[in-house]
């Protein structure tokens, strides 16, 4: 039903010939490290200390959250009589919404007394355990967008008034007979350079934060790679943007007139 591996021994069947249960991989590495669980009995400590027979060894699953650790399971066939089903599951290939009237329906024919609170399908249940982690993820996301635009506009802002500022060296290399596109190569390059250096140094630091948001992810890292390749391609192409304009209108003015200009 659950799709749980089993990695030793078997599953229930539709009747066992006596009480049984099936380990996950941690309880019986706990409590036979170095021996087969397969025909040892164990009992859960209740009053009537019933003994059950291990049949089989499962995987280990995650039962609290996405982001909790594999816990400690057991599984018992629902005739043993060892605990009251709460929770029905029920596989299909259809749409799992048209089949809850039948299901109520049905569990009303054998029990009519029994009441059902909710039926919700996999996808709900998965939903709305990851509703906190969403808004949080949404809002983390928020900020960032925000900072990096903050980012962009300050480093447009910035480097405009530096290659402004250089106004008179441009003037100088193009009294020397340098040609204006060398003169924009050569301050797109020191600006790369530049924005190349903050951004492994940015990126360093992101990493060595990682760890904050790392248990707030799921089935992804927080170094993801491609994300930082994109960030940083932003802020250097926002940078090339803002050097090459100035620059680029700074080689157009006659060198006499760049040359007293301070």
């Amino acid at each position: 039903m659950l799709r749980v591996p089993i990695k030793r021994g078997r599953t229930f069947q539709l009747t066992e010939p006596e009480p049984s249960i099936v380990l996950s991989e941690a309880v019986a590495r706990e409590m036979w490290p170095n021996e087969d669980p397969i025909g040892k009995r164990v009992h859960l400590g209740l009053p009537d200390g019933r003994l059950l027979t291990v049949i089989g060894v499962a995987g280990d699953i995650r039962t609290a959250s996405l982001e909790s650790t594999y816990g400690n399971q057991v599984w018992i066939h629902h005739e043993a009589g060892v605990f009251t089903p709460r929770q029905l599951l029920i596989r299909t290939a259809l749409d799992p919404s048209a089949l809850a009237a039948a299901v109520r329906a049905e569990i009303r024919r054998l029990d009519p007394n029994l009441p059902v609170a909710r039926i919700l399908t996999s996808a709900q249940v998965l939903s709305k355990s990851l509703e906190a982690r969403r808004f949080n993820m949404l809002l983390l996301s928020g900020y960032a967008i925000v900072a990096l635009a903050l980012c962009s506009v300050g480093i447009y802002g910035l480097l405009t008034q530096i290659v402004g500022q250089r106004t008179h060296e441009i003037g100088v290399r193009m009294a020397l007979g340098a040609h204006s596109r060398d003169v924009v190569r050569h301050i797109l390059r020191g600006t790369a350079a530049g924005v190349v250096a903050g951004g492994l140094i940015g990126l360093l630091a992101a990493v060595l934060l990682s760890g904050v948001v790392r248990h707030m992810l799921f089935g992804i890292s927080p170094t993801d790679p491609g994300l930082y390749a994109t960030v940083i391609a932003v802020v250097l192409f926002v940078a090339l943007v803002a050097a090459y304009a100035p620059a680029r209108r700074a080689t157009r003015i006659d060198p006499v007139i760049a040359l007293r200009t301070q």
